[in-house]
């Protein structure tokens, strides 16, 4: 008793310092281009804008609470991350009711919420202030009810409820969101429940909640405005792939492999569990099921409606439910041994100075930082040209910080006259273009910082640049 007691204790431990290392990341780490775009949309424009127009951008019930947390506890990079931080809280505490639901308080509890929870690419959607982190705790909270209702009372608009949460967190979670549904309704009905019954607890609680959240936003949306996402499934692969050991390149026939391996074997094993009808097999069940049915919704929305495939981000659903499919194998040895490498594999791509997807932000609040300490006494108009898409964020710092003194910003105007370059590192032989002269490279982001190479004002002695940033 007292041993299996010690790895529930250790696995909180373990996410309690996961958790103290998302809010390290959220207070340090630059603003990145969405958050920017968010705010310009939306939390820095008037009140409710979300209701009066429709991007992309929106997460809807995500955005409501950046809102929120801005109004109440002003504007920074880890008030504008709060909700993120709550859903990282969140997501947390259903990986370990998981955990002990599917494997009590034993070894694979510990190995189990390491596994959902080490992965790079969701652990950056832990901190970053995007909707998808809240989107995937949500679900992640719903499938914990579904698998907690089968073993003990049902708590059937519960799990409606936090699937309506997801969607509205994130429109992405749609597709595992109805192919939870569907296997919870299958197995339902298989074990002799009634579909009326089904529906007035399930279905109809979940149709009614989520059209209630969505309904004012998306109301304003046009064709033509989801256009973030992948051609092709390789491609799709590759990206969840790559970012979840640390945007690593991976061959592309290795990653063929393993989508393919990863869909065949979901599928045969949801078919063969369904066939076992054995109750203790309702996690990998609902896992698996979930995992095919969303695969095959997700192809057959690009056939037939032309929708993109998920790309990074906003794939972030098919890593938790393959990461779900693996757990079972922990129950062996061999299972137990291949999983904890991976884990190792997941932890060693997690950085805490960037965020993978937006490299090219991770400097921008050191960046600007330099730019200030160069101008503590000389206010005059200052001009800056950014690569794309950097001058969103570098507009928000602007507003953020009142520096009226930054007369204009631009993007991909490459010309002389600015007093600033922001150079991108897909546009580093701008400098030598320019004759330019560096003042600064980003460690994490490659970003330079460049002026004239006439520029006469040195910057001011004594003052070093900001850490993130060498020379």
């Amino acid at each position: 008793m007292a041993t299996s007691a010690w790895y529930r204790r250790a696995a909180i431990v373990f996410l309690t310092a996961l958790f103290a290392l998302n809010v390290y990341r959220a207070a340090t780490q630059s603003f990145i281009t969405d958050e920017a775009y968010s705010w310009r949309l939306y939390i820095g424009a008037e009140p409710f804008n979300l209701f009066r127009q429709y991007d992309a951008n929106l997460h809807v019930l995500h955005t409501l609470l950046t809102w929120a947390s801005v109004r109440l506890f002003g504007l920074s990079e880890l008030t504008f991350r709060i909700p993120s931080l709550l859903a990282c809280a969140a997501y947390f505490a259903a990986v370990y009711r998981l955990c002990g639901l599917a494997f009590g308080a034993s070894p694979m509890f510990l190995l189990g919420s390491c596994l959902l929870t080490l992965n790079p690419l969701i652990e950056d959607h832990m901190s970053v202030g995007r909707g998808y982190g809240l989107a995937l705790a949500c679900f992640a909270w719903a499938f914990a009810e579904a698998l907690g209702s089968f073993r003990n009372e049902p708590r059937w608009p519960r799990l409606a409820l936090f699937l309506a949460l997801s969607v509205a967190a994130n429109l992405t979670f749609l597709f595992p969101a109805a192919a939870l549904l569907a296997i919870v309704t299958l197995v339902l009905l298989r074990n002799g429940s009634r579909f009326a019954a089904i529906t007035r607890e399930l279905l109809g609680p979940w149709l009614v909640l989520t059209f209630l959240f969505l309904v004012l936003p998306f109301s304003q949306m046009v064709p033509g405005q989801i256009y973030f996402g992948a051609d092709t499934i390789s491609s799709s692969a590759q990206t969840l792939l790559d970012l979840s050991i640390g945007d690593r390149h991976l061959p592309l026939t290795l990653i063929t492999v393993i989508a393919a391996v990863a869909f065949i074997g979901c599928a045969g094993a949801a078919v063969t569990l369904w066939l076992r009808r054995a109750v203790e097999s309702n996690f990998a069940l609902l896992a698996t099921g979930t995992f095919t049915l969303t695969a095959g919704l997700v192809v057959a929305s690009h056939v037939l409606m032309g929708v993109q495939y998920p790309l990074a981000r906003t794939g972030l659903y098919f890593l938790f439910l393959l990461l779900l499919c693996l757990l079972p194998l922990a129950r062996w040895s061999i299972g137990a041994g291949a999983l904890a490498l991976l884990c190792v594999l997941m932890a060693q791509g997690i950085r805490a100075d960037r965020y993978m997807e937006w490299r090219f932000d991770a400097s921008n609040r050191d960046i600007l930082a330099r730019i200030k300490s160069r101008h503590t006494a000389d206010r005059r108009p200052v001009r800056i040209v950014c690569s794309k898409p950097m001058a969103t964020t570098f507009e928000l710092y602007r507003a953020m910080d009142r520096l009226d003194w930054i007369s204009n910003i631009e993007m991909n105007r490459w010309e002389h006259g600015f007093d600033y370059y922001v150079i991108g590192d897909v546009d580093s032989d701008k400098v030598a273009e320019l004759s330019l002269r560096e003042l600064s490279v980003g460690s994490a982001s490659g970003t330079i910082l460049a002026v004239p190479a006439t520029e006469g004002s040195a910057p001011p002695e004594g003052i070093q640049p900001p850490e993130g940033i060498r020379h």
